[in-house]
């Protein structure tokens, strides 16, 4: 388990791979459920396990004890989370603060061009709760981003950085969880949907990592 903390805990989905096999783990991902949003269930049913094999991005699964403070209780899978690096283009135009970018502008590619920072920062690319059987009720949002926020400061700490991003639904319930856990908007981008070819809006979210 990669977190500390008593009584919940993350794990890299490929351990998860190296120690039971493909065809055991997708057994086990096939009771996650999250109805509120299929695309987070769809991920980790049908496209984690290849992200993870490819090291395109790096999913981990979050558990949590069943009765907390019984260490002889068992534990359940109530969400997960995915991280991978990628490369951000922010415009300097862009409504930050002027602290904010100011760290932006330290990590940023020297020979970016005059309208934007370029620079690398790992992206949380989904973070789901698992709604079987009521196990949502077991963790909170803010328990997952800080399970994803620790194994980032971990990286961080081995590689360097200070900076990570995430992109939602433009959704402002969502916003707000996301700016009153530190991070800033910074864009909203168009996207166009594959199936059935209709635009949609993502908001994009930077935070500096104080730790």
């Amino acid at each position: 388990m990669s977190n500390n903390k008593s009584d919940i805990q993350s794990i890299n989905l490929r351990h998860l791979l190296n120690f039971f096999g493909e065809e055991r783990t997708e057994k086990f991902l096939s009771d996650f459920e999250c109805k509120l949003n299929i695309d987070i269930e769809n991920f980790l049913k049908k496209t984690a396990i290849g992200f993870s094999k490819q090291r395109l991005g790096m999913t981990h699964l979050v558990f949590k004890r069943l009765q907390k403070d019984n260490p002889d209780s068992g534990w359940a899978v109530v969400g997960f989370y995915s991280i991978a690096a990628k490369t951000i283009k922010l415009n300097k135009n862009t409504k930050l603060s002027s602290r904010m970018k100011k760290r932006v502008e330290k990590f940023s590619d020297a020979e970016n061009d005059e309208d934007y920072y370029t620079f690398s920062a790992p992206l949380i690319g989904q973070l789901g709760k698992n709604y079987k059987d009521g196990l949502n009720r077991l963790a909170s949002g803010k328990e997952l981003l800080d399970l994803a926020l620790d194994t980032i400061v971990a990286a961080q700490n081995e590689i360097g950085g200070k900076l990570t991003y995430l992109e939602c639904e433009d959704n402002e319930k969502l916003i707000s969880f996301y700016t009153n856990n530190g991070f800033a908007v910074f864009n909203k981008k168009i996207n166009i949907d594959n199936k059935t070819g209709e635009k949609y809006c993502l908001v994009q979210l930077i935070k500096y990592m104080s730790e």
